[in-house]
């Protein structure tokens, strides 16, 4: 740093600063321009120059997000040193500092409980909530940090703070904070217990939300590791985790790991639960609350036909109790139990998969400010000497002595980083430390076309690679040599944990394919991978989100370039065990063909290998076909150009209302038909007797115009209500479910009322209506076919100006 800003700096003069500024503007952005720098707002957060520190927050904000030589940012420095004053001042300019992440990832947050400031630990809980959930490096919260320093006041405070937040997440955060497991798969209360600590304990297990019988990576819970404590253990503590649902490892139920229950068979119940699931998901809110709606009006109507009968007495004196009793009462009870049900998938919140998944995977430069020339190989050999020591030491002594020793690596479009070196020797601490000053270098590759985690999965450095991938899930997915992604290598390499995590931690992850069109569901073909097919396979069935089922079906009916399915890659290599685990998903079509126009049973058959019996059957048993006994396959260039037909017509109208209407019209429209539903069906339950004498006038008069417009507004409500529906076949079917029987019981309930012959005039009516409006449609649609036109012509379409032609 310039000698005049050090001056500056230390005396805390606000009039100096400004009057170096004059003399050079450029003063301020050189120093901004280095990645590494102590910076005089570093200065004056070390030496508590409030009225400077925050001047300089005005003019270079970004100063306060940098890390100087040896890892620290500003407020890290206020906290270190004991500025509580300075240190609130800067948190309250800019909250998001109480997360910079610094030397080994520790936030000023993690510094705060180290040193041990109750009151300022409060502030900053207070100025960032979502600070809570950080973790260093090494895996540890502020709460890990609290019991491993022996800090049980500040324990205290992120107890109570955790308890007492009101935030829509607050529960799930409660859980993942105080349930979040270390590198070592260690929580609080291991670490409590290692200490044995019977405060800490004591504070602990007063959380709820406090799994007591979490295993580590070593298989122990908090008991077992008390327990290694020997004589110096302390009997109350004991006594107190038992008391409270603690238990040792042994007595525990064997632990199903996400790799074991994705590679497990779909159940029926797990196949419902996540149809209903992924239904509900694909649901937005307000057509959830419109649904709602219509199903409790259908309840409602439903009951109050059933609480309010006919009289026994004219049911017996008409003599059709079998047809009340069966066809009306049944029909009614049907809808009613229909609307429950819906009611309770759209309402009630099922068990989500992935809260176990969740659970699973827890287990602008100046050219002369930057140095160029000739001293860049000198710096490339410290930094490979830094990357085979694996010293975090070391590296902040090097970027001491070269402030742009990084950033000269990084320009460089493909390189092999130190980041790249220290993921394929597996110097966890080191790569971890650069993921944080450098995180650009994890998405380069090097000349071979690898990038780091390309090259933590090829060494078999499975622990980095899950560091690396938890730090940003995002790798996963990075595009190396081939198009191959860290994901295809751990398919091609064979590692069921390793492929889980990935999966956990980048769920869209499985839809990339390499160069060769090659999902990772090919690759695990194609290299006999079984039981990685088995994780992948279970991963799509078992997977619950809103895109959930598109995903299924896209991955497995996925064509790679030669137009080839998973299904015609095991049938050309007559993996009999294979063919079995794919035609169990229902998504995957068994009658693709490739680009040589074969299905898989053909490419089966044209095997060269003696062709399994077994695996024929069970391809012809589940579905498959040759190609000779499909039906031609359109193109769609030939349906573009065939002629639009009546039925295709009345759809595309159909969905073309549907998606023009918003979802507050929709709604809204959507609810006044369910109120006219349900007073119509309400009215035909509870009819008013003709009074005086019963003539044929009366009835006709009685039938066309009370019941006929009634029945009228009935179906027409229903019809527009599944005009109104979403697109979706879900939301259509259930309605059938439900409307149907809602119709059958009004029709029979008018029948019971009258004559056969008044319900037949009744129908007719309806009828004829109906195919009147059918004709206007059709005649419609026939008008659009009938124009030719006999020359080109140039038209105009716009929001402003009526079509025109010339």
């Amino acid at each position: 740093m310039d000698r005049r800003l050090l001056w500056v700096a230390d005396s805390g003069n606000v009039d100096a600063l400004y009057a170096l500024i004059h003399k050079d503007p450029y003063i301020l952005q050189n120093i901004d321009a280095l990645p590494f720098v102590h910076t005089p707002l570093h200065e004056a957060s070390l030496t508590g120059k409030t009225d400077l520190a925050m001047e300089l927050m005005v003019l270079k904000p970004t100063f306060a997000k940098k890390l100087n030589a040896d890892g620290f940012s500003p407020l890290h420095l206020a906290v270190e040193n004991h500025q509580v004053q300075l240190a609130l001042e800067l948190v309250k300019f800019n909250h998001d500092l109480v997360r910079v992440a610094g030397r080994k990832g520790m936030t000023p947050l993690h510094l705060v409980v180290k040193k041990g400031d109750a009151n300022l630990l409060t502030e900053f809980l207070l100025a960032c909530p979502e600070s809570i959930k950080d973790t260093n490096v090494n895996g540890e919260t502020a709460l890990n940090i609290a019991v491993m320093n022996d800090r049980y006041e500040e324990l205290k405070v992120l107890t109570g703070w955790i308890h007492r937040l009101h935030k829509s997440d607050a529960a799930s955060t409660e859980i993942h904070v105080l349930n979040k497991r270390d590198r070592d798969g260690n929580t609080i209360l291991h670490l409590a217990a290692y200490k044995n600590n019977h405060k800490a304990f004591k504070q602990l297990l007063k959380c709820i939300s406090l799994n007591r019988n979490i295993q580590n990576k070593g298989g122990m819970t908090a008991l077992d590791i008390l327990r290694t404590n020997g004589s110096h253990m302390n009997i109350k503590t004991e006594k107190m985790i038992r008391n409270s649902g603690g238990k040792s490892g042994v007595s525990l139920s064997k632990v199903k790991t996400a790799s074991v229950f994705l590679r497990s068979p779909v159940t029926f119940v797990e196949y419902c639960s996540t149809a209903m699931t992924r239904y509900k998901n694909r649901m937005s809110d307000g057509t959830r609350n419109a649904l709602l709606v219509i199903t409790a009006l259908i309840i409602t109507a439903t009951y109050q036909t059933a609480v309010q009968p006919q009289d026994k007495d004219e049911i017996y004196y008409m003599g059709n109790i079998i047809i009340n009793v069966l066809f009306v009462w049944g029909f009614n009870t049907i809808a009613f139990c229909l609307a429950i049900a819906l009611t309770f998938i759209l309402f009630v919140q099922t068990y989500h998969l992935d809260q176990f998944w969740n659970e699973a995977v827890e287990n602008r430069t100046s050219s002369g400010i930057i140095p160029t020339g000739g001293d860049y190989p000198n710096s490339r050999d410290k930094l490979l000497l830094v990357t085979h020591s694996g010293s975090v030491h070391d590296l902040y002594s090097l970027i001491r002595e070269e402030p742009n020793i990084l950033h000269n690596v990084d320009v460089l479009p493909f390189i092999h980083t130190p980041l790249h070196a220290a993921s394929s020797a597996g110097k966890i601490d080191l790569a971890m430390e650069l993921m944080i000053l450098k995180p650009s270098f994890a998405k380069k590759l090097n000349a071979d076309g690898f990038s780091p985690l390309h090259l933590a999965v090829e060494n078999q450095q499975d622990k980095l690679a899950r560091e690396l991938a938890k730090f940003d899930p995002s790798l996963v997915r990075i595009r190396g040599r081939g198009g191959m992604t860290p994901l295809h290598l751990v398919a091609r390499n064979g590692d069921v944990e390793l492929l889980t995590e990935f999966l956990l931690a980048c769920p869209e992850s499985i839809t990339d394919a390499n160069v060769n069109g090659e999902t990772a569901l090919h690759i695990t073909v194609i290299y006999d991978r079984f039981e990685e097919l088995k994780l992948l396979t279970g991963w799509m069935q078992k997977r619950r989100n809103s895109v959930g089922a598109f995903t299924e079906i896209h991955v497995l009916n996925r064509r790679d370039r030669n137009g080839d399915t998973a299904l015609h890659l095991a049938a050309d290599r007559n993996n009999h065990k294979v063919v079995k685990k794919l035609l169990k998903c229902m998504t995957l079509d068994r009658n693709i063909q490739n680009n040589n126009d074969m299905t898989a049973l053909d490419v089966l058959r044209a095997n060269r290998s003696p062709m399994s019996k077994d695996t024929e059957k069970i391809i012809k048993k589940s579905g498959g076909k040759t190609r000779c006994s499909l039906s031609k396959v359109e193109k769609m260039s030939e349906f573009l150009r065939k002629p639009v037909t009546f039925r295709e017509y009345c759809k595309t109208k159909l969905i073309r209302y549907r998606s023009h209407v918003t979802d507050g019209s929709r709604n809204a429209l959507l609810v006044i038909t369910a109120l006219i539903i349900t007073a119509t069906y309400e009215a035909v339950s509870d009819p008013k007797e003709l009074k005086g004498e019963v003539t044929w006038h009366a009835i006709i008069l009685n039938v066309l115009m009370i019941w006929g417009f009634n029945t009228t507004a009935f179906i027409a409500s229903i019809v527009l209500t599944f005009i109104l529906l979403p697109v979706g076949r879900a939301y259509t079917r259930w309605y059938m479910f439900i409307t149907v029987p809602l119709v059958c019981s009004y029709a029979i309930s008018i029948y019971m009322m009258y004559e056969s012959v008044a319900l037949i005039i009744l129908y007719l009516m309806i009828l004829f209506g109906f195919l009147v409006y059918l004709l206007v449609f059709y005649v419609r649609w026939k008008r659009t076919t009938l124009k030719k036109v006999s020359k080109p012509k140039i038209e105009l379409i716009s929001q402003d100006f009526p079509k025109t032609t010339v």
